[in-house]
């Protein structure tokens, strides 16, 4: 991410916006918090700030804005920890609560999966003992900001987080060991255990953010993945379930967080999102609907793309997929961009219509773009019109190549497609010269219905499947939108675009299209446009 680095003197009167203090202990907990970060109104990026032995982050999380630092070390009470980090952060800065997101370890693998997020209650400090001929555990236990507490706990309700293909993550409530060592012993693990049996999990850092914010009379809560057991394993899979630990966390502080309303109580204001003000010709340009050459810089160029390129060189072709993969503009920007010259037909209105009348509709669209002043015959069979189109591409096309597609089109029944496709190749075969080409653009593939009589249409014609984008696709192209648009996403909420689409471009151009034209209303979010945008696309 990049950031813009301000002094203090410059964002001070932001201070007066802050609404949470947000600290992370490690550098995989801050990359999964700003992932999430957005840019406060009237600024592009987020702003970073060297004050002394601390960098800040002020950026907006969820709809909150907010001021970010990582603690200098690990743990409660060394130099640059929680508590020394938390104290003077609330000193320059002012905020109006505090919470503490990262990672932690779970007490009970049969109950509690890597990736479920502990919520505190309380802390307790078990490192605050008397120990002689029994350990004696004398620290108070803090409790959590009781309005974070329920605002946590009503809102997880609504939380979803996928931890793999088959698990949701969990919200476990409850207090949560605070201490300084590192604990990945099974054995002192389950004295902890033994001596604290409502402990749900357990981290380091928790005790210094309550005792600096309980100092200066504000809310505090720990909010923290599982990502292990303290149970010696803790270097199987280490980075894969710390990233996953906090992606869970940060991901339901989000959800919290995004909620305009839930925090009036504590006299919180939501920051407004910024009035999107794209130029409308901008938009219509970056998500077009149909290609043109002046749109080349706002389209994806895949596999697919150059694979067709290399086919029309040498056959006809037919292509099948899915309805919103991309095949129409693929196909046209091949055309196009290889200057190609072709003649562009749509069936789309020919739905319910009998074989003869497909075929009719053909000649006439070829009379209308091939010979605009003559009036199209009329004709008995399916025959004579196959030979008259054979004859009008043969006479307007003797040598130049030139390039049919016909697309949309539409299909009834597996018979009919059946049939349908035996006339298209008996139109390839009757027209028989290689300078005029077909393209044929439909849902299904036409490989199941041919024949053995056939077979020879192979060598005439390349039949080629398009499929659903892939997740690194979509991700492609929300970025090449997001960037043109200057639309300032996060990475999670493009991953929720891209999710939502289900692997279609013409789905992530229609999303796209509904947040700008919906997000300057009262109360829209994006999963609200999300939701009326799958409903009304379906």
């Amino acid at each position: 991410m990049d950031y813009l680095e301000q002094s203090l003197e410059e964002i001070s009167k932001l201070k007066n916006s802050i609404s949470f203090l947000i600290l992370t202990a490690t550098s995989i907990e801050t990359h999964h918090l700003h992932l999430y970060l957005k840019p406060v109104n009237g600024y592009d990026k987020v702003i970073k700030v060297f004050n002394d032995k601390f960098t800040f982050y002020i950026g907006v999380f969820g709809v909150y804005q907010i001021v970010h630092v990582q603690c200098g070390t690990m743990g409660s009470i060394s130099s640059n920890s929680s508590i020394i980090t938390t104290k003077e952060a609330i000193d320059i800065w002012d905020p109006k609560a505090v919470i503490m997101i990262g990672i932690a370890f779970g007490l009970d693998e049969m109950s509690q999966k890597i990736g479920d997020v502990l919520v505190s209650e309380s802390l307790i400090p078990y490192n605050v003992r008397r120990v002689g001929e029994q350990t004696i555990y004398r620290g108070s236990h803090p409790e959590a900001g009781h309005i974070l507490l329920d605002r946590f706990k009503s809102q997880a309700k609504n939380w979803n987080f996928k931890v793999d293909e088959n698990n949701k993550a969990s919200t476990i409530f409850g207090p949560l060991l605070s201490g300084e060592e590192l604990i990945d012993n099974k054995e002192y693990r389950d004295q902890l255990l033994s001596a604290f049996r409502n402990a749900k999990g357990g981290e380091m850092e928790g005790i210094g953010v309550s005792t600096a914010s309980v100092n200066k009379k504000l809310e505090w809560i720990v909010v923290k993945g599982i990502c292990d057991f303290a149970d010696g394993n803790k270097g199987k899979n280490k980075n894969q379930n710390q990233n996953l630990a906090a992606a869970s966390a940060t991901s339901l502080a989000h959800l919290v967080l995004s909620s305009p309303n839930a925090f009036s109580d504590l006299c919180f204001i939501p920051q407004k999102s910024q009035s999107i003000q794209i130029p409308t010709q901008l938009v219509k340009e970056v998500l077009f609907d149909f290609y043109s050459l002046e749109k080349e810089k706002f389209y994806l160029e895949r596999g697919e793309d150059k694979n067709l390129s290399k086919v029309l060189d040498f056959y006809s072709v037919w292509v099948s997929g899915e309805t919103g993969c991309g095949k129409t503009t693929s196909i046209l920007r091949n055309l196009i961009i290889r200057r190609k010259s072709f003649v562009y037909i749509n069936l789309a209105a020919c739905i319910g219509c009998s074989i003869n009348e497909l075929f009719c509709q053909i000649y006439v669209d070829l009379i209308q773009n091939i010979s605009p002043k003559s009036s199209p015959k009329r004709f008995d069979n399916l025959r004579d019109i196959i030979k008259e189109i054979s004859l009008l591409l043969k006479s307007s096309f003797p040598s130049k190549e030139n390039f049919i597609y016909i697309e949309e089109i539409p299909v009834d029944s597996e018979e009919s497609f059946k049939i349908l496709i035996q006339q298209f190749f008996s139109l390839i075969i009757t027209v028989n010269k290689e300078n005029i080409k077909f393209i044929f653009s439909s849902l299904l593939s036409p490989t199941d219905h041919i024949v053995d009589g056939q077979k020879k249409i192979y060598e005439k014609i390349k039949f080629l499947r398009y499929d659903l984008w892939s997740e690194n696709d979509c991700e492609s192209l929300a970025k090449i939108i997001s960037e043109n648009l200057n639309l300032l996403f996060g990475e999670p909420e493009r991953k929720q675009i891209i999710e939502a689409s289900g692997g279609s471009p013409r789905l992530i151009k229609r999303i796209f299209r509904d947040y700008i034209v919906c997000i300057d209303q009262p109360n829209m979010t994006l999963d609200r446009i999300l939701k009326e945008t799958l409903t009304e696309f379906k």
